[in-house]
């Protein structure tokens, strides 16, 4: 689970957990103020001591890469200030971006944007336009569901494993095969298929409606 970045899913589970017993956890604040506390701490040391350690973020930042190993869309490093190491990734990270604020966030819209488009200029034509015409469509109707379908606990789940991997992507790099998509197809799939079935049922089609994923065949 912890590569690439599937660890994110068991958060997108733990937030739905957490929205769905809301009621209950925040009647008892201290109890979910520790806990959100701990939690944290953990997850900030995991990321700090195993998942960023893999990646050699600083280097990525200092050759510009939006791309890892491609020059596709590089930033100039021209004037960039490198902060001496302090040994933790994280620290590392935050040391650069104080030093390099407006190179940092060139980097990390450029990544956001470059993921969340998936097509790439050394793809082929058939398959940037394979792309778009299948994940484009099931990001329309992952939002439609968002925007439409009045269940919380689930869209707290996709919007949470969306967000966080978008984030730790444009933080990090993106991989010249997309492999840090992978994680998301299968919930787009799910909620971009009953965005869609609710989409004309509602208006092609008289019928119930589903607020959540159909569950699998027996």
């Amino acid at each position: 689970m912890l590569r690439p970045n599937g660890f994110i899913i068991l958060l997108g589970v733990i937030v739905c957990i957490i929205y769905h017993y809301r009621n209950i956890l925040f009647g008892n604040k201290i109890f979910f103020g520790t806990g959100a506390i701990i939690l944290s701490a953990v997850l900030i040391y995991v990321l700090d001591k195993y998942l960023l350690a893999t990646f050699g973020i600083i280097s990525s930042y200092t050759k510009g890469e939006v791309i890892y190993a491609s020059n596709y869309f590089s930033v100039p490093t021209e004037g960039l200030v490198l902060p001496a190491r302090e040994g933790s990734p994280l620290l590392d990270i935050l040391s650069f971006i104080y030093y390099n604020p407006i190179f940092f966030f060139k980097l990390f819209f450029l990544k956001l944007f470059v993921f969340i488009i998936y097509a790439k200029p050394y793809y082929s034509n058939f398959h940037n336009l394979a792309i778009v015409f299948t994940i484009y469509p099931l990001y329309f109707f992952c939002l439609w569901y968002v925007f439409k379908i009045n269940k919380q606990s689930a869209k707290a789940f996709l919007i949470t494993i969306f967000f966080l991997q978008a984030i730790m992507v444009a933080i990090t790099t993106e991989d010249w095969d997309c492999r840090f998509i992978a994680p998301l197809l299968p919930i787009l799939i799910a909620f971009g298929f009953t965005g869609f079935y609710n989409f004309v049922k509602g208006r092609f089609i008289e019928g119930p409606q589903f607020t959540s994923p159909p569950p699998a065949a027996p």
